[in-house]
Order: C-alpha cells, then sequence, then structure tokens
C-alpha cells in the first residue's frame, strides 16, 4: 500500500519507530515537521489515554519533567539532514550510536493534558566523539521548557 504524505510532515511515527530504538510506553515522539542541518522540530500530542498520567497526578494530569527532556532528546536524534539526502558514504562514516551524557533542563511552565507540545533541537558544537545541542519545547508558542544537553558518539 502506497504511503500518505501528509503536509508538512518529514518524518511520522512508523519513519521514527525505525530510527529510535525507544516503544510504548517512552516512545515520546509523534512526528517529526522540520529538519534541517543542525535543526529539527518535532511533535508531541499530550492525550489522557497515556501511562503516566494515571498517578501523576490524580486530580491534574501533568506532563511529567523527565516525559519532557527525554521527547527533547529524541528529537536530538533527527537533527541533520534526512537519510534520502545522505550519500552513502557519509552513511557508513557516522556513528552507529548516539548516548545521552548530560542534560541541565528548565522548566518554566506545565504541560497537561490536551497540550500539543512543539519540540526544537539545535545542534551547537561537536568536541571530538561530544555533540552538544540546545532544545526548547512550545506550548501554543509559549515557551514550557529548555535545555542543553550533550551526547557521546559509541563507534
Amino acid at each position: 500500500m502506497e504511503k500518505i504524505r501528509r503536509k508538512n510532515l518529514i518524518f511520522d511515527i512508523e519513519d521514527i519507530r525505525r530510527r529510535l530504538p525507544h516503544r510504548f510506553p517512552f516512545l515520546m515522539l509523534d512526528k517529526i515537521v522540520e529538519q534541517k542541518p543542525g535543526y529539527c522540530k518535532g511533535i508531541k500530542n499530550i492525550t489522557i489515554n497515556e501511562w503516566q498520567f494515571m498517578g501523576h497526578f490524580p486530580k491534574q494530569a501533568i506532563m511529567p519533567g523527565m516525559l519532557i527532556a527525554e521527547a527533547i532528546a529524541q528529537t536530538g536524534a533527527f537533527v541533520g539532514p534526512p537519510p534520502e539526502e545522505i550519500s552513502k558514504e557519509e552513511k557508513e562514516s557516522l556513528p552507529k550510536e548516539s548516548f545521552l551524557i548530560s542534560m541541565d533542563v528548565k522548566f518554566l511552565q506545565p504541560v497537561t493534558v490536551g497540550d500539543q507540545m512543539a519540540i526544537e533541537v539545535k545542534f551547537i558544537k561537536k568536541i571530538g566523539k561530544m555533540n552538544m545541542f540546545y532544545g526548547e519545547v512550545k506550548v501554543e508558542n509559549m515557551l514550557v521548557t529548555k535545555a542543553k544537553f550533550t551526547t557521546m558518539d559509541i563507534e
């Protein structure tokens, strides 16, 4: 069956599942809507059906900060050119895996059920095998979370 390509969509959930090892309940991205070298924008829709809302918190469902930070890190995996734009030689030289080694996060506003998180990540610089990024999460164009994080390439 031919895949439907939607407007403003770079990677759908199946593309994301092929790229990331994460699965339910820890996959924190729904789609990637923008991507260019050094930048990526992902979307995560927050619904009451998610496991974390069974206890966080019973009287007012708030997205746990740790999961917002995880969404930023997962979006960082898509910073760079789309796979079809990478030459075979470039693909072979890319690291096989990259791991999060540090993250400095500031939570500015709560994220609640019904919100749509727009997650933007920018590549800052590379030092050896370490990659430094800056990420922001916005809900309705209001900044709710910001983070600086570092990953390390594993050969």
